[in-house]
């Protein structure tokens, strides 16, 4: 009797696997429409120790909490590159600027500093009212702000909500540039040229700073990204971000969905089979 190598016999069973996976989407025809959001309490309440990724309602890792990394010019002055050299957020923390939200921020040491993107754990007031279960994105002097979707599935997408800089506090300083972008995966080495799909500013003192956005019929396939980029809008000072805690709502929703065929025996699985 001749044994199999383990690698081999593991490839076999991974093959398998994904045929009967491929087999079960089938049997379940086209999904007629799936929906995502995520409130501030998913951030909230996600164990982001080690990694600024979250799992969606559906099961998929589909949201990741993400810097800029490059810039132009001094604070005053500065744009924030949205190259698609973007960076995960590099800490976590609760309480976060001695109020009650947690989640993903630039850094703790030796003191909290943003961007973050982070869930109101309970509703409270400085000079507006942040609710609790809300989203808060928040740039910081260095970088901006980077929220990213990777569809899991192929279809076709709308996208529907609104950014809000409701804070009062300091003058210009309490407005942002926001963005609703499109690219592929982030990267620090190369980056990517992104499409613009929106781009506007919210202000607290226009429409109480709510600045929607909504685009319909994106065909997309599993894989793409989408980004939700908020800036500090430079404003002259030398804190720009101050005043900038901006709430996203957001909601994407897919129809038609399907997952990307299965592996095909010749091309992806013999040659792992014959690698062993």
């Amino acid at each position: 009797m001749t044994c199999l190598p383990t690698q081999t016999i593991a490839a076999a069973i991974l093959f398998a696997s994904l045929l009967l996976d491929a087999a079960l989407v089938d049997a379940a025809d086209v999904l007629e429409k799936i929906v995502w959001t995520l409130p501030g309490t998913e951030v909230g309440d996600a164990n982001l120790t080690d990694a600024r990724t979250l799992i969606d309602e559906h099961g998929f890792e589909s949201w990741f909490l993400l810097r800029t990394t490059n810039s132009n010019g001094t604070v005053a002055s500065r744009t924030w590159a949205r190259d698609g050299r973007y960076a995960r957020l590099d800490a976590s923390a609760s309480d976060l600027f001695g109020a009650p939200i947690k989640g993903a921020v630039y850094r703790t040491q030796p003191t909290a500093l943003a961007p973050f993107i982070a869930g109101v754990t309970r509703t409270y007031t400085i000079d507006c009212t942040m609710k609790q279960g809300e989203l808060i994105l928040a740039p910081g002097p260095d970088h901006a702000v980077v929220l990213g979707w990777r569809s899991p599935f192929d279809g076709r997408v709308a996208i529907r909500g609104s950014f809000n800089n409701r804070q009062t506090c300091c003058g210009n300083n309490s407005q942002v540039n926001w963005y609703v972008e499109r690219g592929t995966a982030p990267d620090r080495k190369i980056g990517f040229k992104p499409e613009t799909l929106a781009q506007g500013v919210s202000d607290d003192k226009v429409n109480g700073g709510i600045s929607p956005f909504e685009m319909q019929d994106l065909e997309v396939v599993a894989g793409d990204w989408f980004y939700f980029i908020v800036d500090s809008k430079a404003d002259g000072t030398g804190t720009p971000h101050h005043g900038d805690a901006t709430i996203l709502d957001l909601t994407i929703t897919m129809t038609g969905a399907t997952l990307p065929p299965p592996p095909e025996f010749e091309k992806d699985i013999r040659p792992l089979l014959t690698a062993h």
